[in-house]
């Protein structure tokens, strides 16, 4: 499957998400970033607005959620950047499947939403 991914991202911008509903796949051509929620629940801040969110009004002690996002939401949690051209597969939350690329890239959000703007994506 990563394979695939990286013969897409050659030939254009390409991210991807991909699921069966027992695991999904994330694929990281320019910018990804993942967030794991478990217990003790926090206080989550928005990083582009002033509100916030205490999950651990809203959720219990075995509860376990993986956010995938373009660019990160919150301010206050640390969030895991997908190196360019690598591949994650979640399965319950946890990352069961790793395939990353010999030389790890990272690009910076302002680099991610550049080259998103020069192919006419929306940002």
């Amino acid at each position: 499957m990563t394979t695939q991914c990286r013969y897409l991202s050659a030939n254009g911008l390409f991210n991807c998400l991909i699921s069966n509903g027992r695991w999904q796949l994330a694929y990281a051509g320019s910018l990804l970033f993942y967030l794991t929620r478990k217990a003790p629940f926090g206080e989550a801040k928005l990083a582009d607005d002033d509100m916030a969110i205490n999950f651990g009004d809203v959720t219990t002690d075995t509860d376990k959620v993986t956010i995938l996002v373009t660019v990160p939401l919150t301010e206050n949690e640390k969030w895991q950047q997908l190196a360019v051209n690598e591949c994650l597969i979640f399965q319950a939350g946890d990352v069961i499947y790793k395939d990353s690329p010999s030389q790890r890239k990272f690009l910076t959000v302002d680099e991610g939403i550049a080259i998103a703007r020069a192919v006419g994506a929306s940002v």
